[in-house]
């Protein structure tokens, strides 16, 4: 039975470690109250799209110190700007053998991981799954646009990449081994840029941005990504952004129409974004390599007015 601790137990981390631990799963969480006291004292609520399930027996831990037996696997589920500062918390209790996945919003988590510990123990993982915290110790299963892809960056399919796929689809979580992760990631990120921001500015879930004048600034949002993943060389799933669009229109949006955008809680509940992580990533990369991107670089300001 693999040891598993999700560093970083919010919502995404909640849900996904609450279905391992369905699975039969050893699964430690570790993050803050009043969710962990919640799941101590009455254990963790799973309800959704999955179903509903009681799991009571996760450790539901706010200091890692507290951890005794090095893990298997380490789930990374913090936002992008605390994934150096959580690896420096858990590093005393990992073991030499330990793997780290990312499964976090954004690029270069991945990066900041294998730069820690070396990328032969660092997997990279891609969730485009909708969870919320309804009160501490329940987590809701909202959407589902697509299963839980799980690889390297590089491409290479090894034991350990079939290994923790394994453990996920064991229990009963939709997920795919793959070798074009990075290519997933980076259409998570065209995602989460043409809704994220979009969706806690106008504080309305996904479906009511299919509406004229929010497409119209989504069909900017996307265009400047396409430009910029172009120049980098950088590929995705769809190979122009009109592509992507339909894709967006007629699939995403519909399959996720009633998800409130975690960007969306984050300014509700007075909390730092991950706006610099998604559309930042592409102002980023338009400077680079010297493609202009106005629109993504007013919605980062705007986010960035609205959060603390």
């Amino acid at each position: 039975m693999p040891r598993i601790l999700i560093a970083g137990a919010g919502a995404v981390g909640s849900g996904v470690g609450g279905m391992l631990a369905v699975g039969g799963n050893d699964v430690t969480f570790l993050g803050r109250d009043p969710h962990m006291s919640a799941i101590r004292h009455d254990g963790l609520c799973v309800e959704g799209i999955w179903g509903r399930h009681h799991v009571p027996s996760i450790r539901a831990l706010t200091s890692a110190r507290e951890i005794r037996i090095p893990p298997d696997l380490v789930i990374v589920t913090v936002k992008s700007f605390d994934t150096g500062a959580v690896l420096e918390q858990i590093a005393p209790v990992m073991g030499d053998r330990t793997l780290v996945m990312s499964l976090q919003n954004g690029v270069g988590n991945a990066e900041t991981i294998a730069g820690n510990i070396g990328w032969e123990r660092t997997l990279a993982g891609m969730i485009i799954i909708g969870f919320e915290i309804l009160k501490p110790g329940t987590v809701k299963v909202t959407v589902q646009a697509d299963a839980i892809k799980v690889g390297r960056l590089d491409g290479t399919m090894d034991e350990p990449v079939e290994r923790v796929h394994g453990w996920f689809a064991e229990s009963g979580l939709p997920c795919d081994a793959s070798p074009d992760v990075r290519a997933y990631l980076w259409s998570k990120v065209l995602y989460n840029a043409a809704l994220n921001p979009l969706g806690a500015i106008l504080r309305v879930p996904y479906g009511q941005l299919r509406e004229p004048q929010p497409w119209q600034t989504i069909e900017a949002i996307v265009g400047e990504a396409f430009d910029c993943l172009r120049a980098a060389g950088i590929g995705v799933l769809w190979a122009t952004a009109a592509e992507y669009l339909a894709y967006l229109r007629d699939f995403q949006i519909p399959a996720t129409a009633e998800h409130r955008s975690s960007m969306l809680q984050d300014v509700e509940r007075g909390r730092r974004t991950e706006v610099d992580f998604i559309n930042g990533a592409i102002v980023d990369l338009g400077r680079r390599f010297g493609v202009a991107t106005p629109v993504n670089e007013g919605l980062v300001s705007k986010i960035r007015e609205l959060q603390p």
